[in-house]
């Protein structure tokens, strides 16, 4: 028994150690997503490490089960150093194809960081590091279906002018930057309005709500395609590679002038959607669509005026 105290110690600095780096990752990033990802890496092994330290049970008992948690850590440092390696070259506009290598790393790392602190809290708490797997298995199945990473977001809006030069406006995507808020610069291949088979580029600022220097460009670049368009009634496009993710715009004459309906529909990537990125966009969802509506408001102000 002599040596039980020593295990509550260590139990107890590891359960201090990790509530210390959640606090930081809080601090560093107060974000929906760093609550999912924190609470899946950490939150049981803080819960199973600090019940043992106040209420001891039997001595752990070192053997091989503690030598094998090296592999699957080492795995996930790894990985996770090599992001941020990328992160701190990244100069230019991020891209949706950054962004999936990015949470194709950081499921690399977050898995290969459960096994291996999994492993260890079973020295202590074999059940609770059972229950620790099993939380963050049923977690990752849960996205698995495609209609639970669906996200639609839609908007309308009255402009008093006429549908033609509403339409010819909008159509002409060097006009958006006018009104679409945080957007950069638009270019479109081929030039002119846009037709089925327009290329169209967009760079636009994003908030990433990162305290502190940030390791990643401000911009990111996304490349949709147009896949419909019906005289002057519908604009459609989706992102290049991404069918599933699609902005569509109708519009239809009104007595007062011109009625704008936009959609915005997106299939936000499995891996990304494990580390939180829907419950990040479905709390954000009040000001993505605030911002939607504020972007229709100053085109109505635009049209309007002239």
């Amino acid at each position: 028994m002599a040596e039980l105290p020593l295990w509550q110690l260590a139990a107890g600095f590891l359960a201090a150690t990790f509530a210390l780096l959640a606090l930081i990752g809080f601090l560093r990033y107060p974000r929906p997503l760093m609550v999912v990802v924190v609470a899946l890496l950490l939150g049981i092994p803080i819960a199973g490490l600090a019940a043992y330290a106040v209420t001891p049970g039997p001595a752990p008992h070192p053997g091989p089960l503690l030598w094998l948690a090296f592999i699957p850590a080492v795995a996930g440092v790894a990985a996770g150093v090599w992001m941020l390696a990328w992160m701190s070259r990244r100069r230019s506009s991020l891209t949706f194809a950054n962004l999936e290598l990015l949470s194709n790393g950081t499921l690399i790392s977050y898995g290969g960081l459960i096994l291996g602190i999994s492993d260890v809290l079973a020295l202590w708490q074999p059940v609770w590091a059972i229950a620790n797997l099993c939380v963050n298995a049923a977690w990752i199945l849960l996205w698995v279906p495609r209609r639970l990473r669906l996200s639609i977001i839609e908007s309308s809006v009255e402009i008093g002018a006429p549908l033609a030069r509403v339409y010819s406006y909008i159509a002409d995507p060097s006009n958006w930057p006018s009104y679409q808020e945080d957007v950069v610069s638009v270019v479109i291949e081929p030039a002119g309005a846009l037709e089925v088979g327009s290329q169209v580029t967009v760079t636009q600022r994003y908030q990433s709500g990162v305290r502190g220097p940030r390791m990643l460009p401000d911009t990111i670049t996304t490349v949709s395609m147009v896949d419909e368009v019906v005289g002057d009634r519908v604009l459609s496009m989706h992102l290049a590679g991404r069918a599933a993710a699609r902005s569509r715009m109708e519009f239809a004459e009104t007595p007062a002038g011109t009625r704008i309906t936009t959609s915005a529909r997106a299939l936000a990537p499995f891996q990304m959607a494990v580390f939180g990125a829907l419950v990040e966009l479905r709390t954000q969802r009040g000001a993505r669509l605030a911002r939607a509506r504020r972007s229709l408001e100053r085109l109505k102000q635009l049209l309007e005026a002239t």
